[in-house]
């Protein structure tokens, strides 16, 4: 499996602690190099922090403790 940040964006829990939430991609491959499966997924201030899960607003996302947190910036590609 091969993953790869696609992109990075702001965001807050509702008080004054700004996060990073990165977008990054997984890609399963077989043996003859096709692409079997791919994932999006969003982790909380690091390539490997805590998954968030996205909802149904494109804006909220859920973290494993159940609170919330609200995108409060742009995606920037490839977290530049």
């Amino acid at each position: 499996m091969k993953k790869e940040i696609i992109g990075v964006f702001k965001a807050t829990n509702g008080t004054r602690r700004k996060h990073l939430v990165y977008i990054s991609q997984e890609i399963s491959v077989n043996r003859q190099k096709v692409i079997t499966g791919a994932r999006k997924t969003f982790h909380l201030d690091s390539f490997d922090g805590e998954e968030v899960r996205s909802t149904v607003d494109p804006d909220i996302f859920l973290r494993a403790d159940g609170t919330t947190l609200k995108k409060t910036g742009r995606i920037t590609e490839n977290g530049t």
